[in-house]
């Protein structure tokens, strides 16, 4: 029998900013929120989705936080890279 995978997130591109989700119910209702986008989008038959967020400020890194309506959730933190002093 297969095992339903969990619910994950994961860094597609930084700019844009974009996130693929894995894991989630098929046709599901999943909230993604980022800083201050809220983004409501809808799972594949394979419980699956690719989101742009538009840009990160990539100084100071962040979260994104993926809420699926059946309960599944997953969290994406983002480091903070490297960058010239002002």
């Amino acid at each position: 029998m297969l095992e339903a995978l969990a619910a994950s997130l994961t860094l597609v591109h930084r700019q844009p900013f974009v996130v693929r989700g894995t894991g989630f119910k098929a046709h599901e209702r999943v909230v993604i929120r980022e800083a201050d986008v809220r983004v409501v989008v809808h799972t594949t038959a394979l419980g699956r989705f690719v989101v742009s967020l538009g840009s990160v400020d990539r100084c100071t890194g962040g979260r994104v936080v993926a809420v699926g309506a059946a309960g599944d959730q997953a969290v994406l933190r983002l480091p903070p890279t490297a960058c010239a002093p002002p």
